[in-house]
């Protein structure tokens, strides 16, 4: 499963609660911070709230590999990317 789920506009403080459970039962947790600032106190804290290490991807990474390196990894585990803003 593949989980999209925005931080909101303040940081995790505005990330909704079920993008932070679904980020719990996630095997595999990345964030892009390249198209907006997420300071990394909010990124270890975030880390500390989930109990899981949050893997940052490169611009590069997601938009050239993520098809190819993280997506097949969603049909047998639970992925959660996490997007500034709305992840759509």
């Amino acid at each position: 499963m593949l989980y999209l789920i925005g931080s909101g506009i303040n940081g995790h403080k505005s990330m909704p609660l079920e993008g932070i459970d679904a980020c719990k039962k996630s095997d595999f947790i990345y964030i892009e911070r390249y198209t907006n600032v997420f300071e990394n106190d909010n990124l270890e804290e975030l880390q500390k709230i989930i109990g899981k290490k949050i893997i940052e991807l490169s611009r590069d990474e997601l938009e050239v590999g993520f098809e190819k390196s993280i997506l097949p990894l969603a049909k047998d585990k639970n992925i959660s990317l996490i997007i500034s803003g709305d992840p759509l």
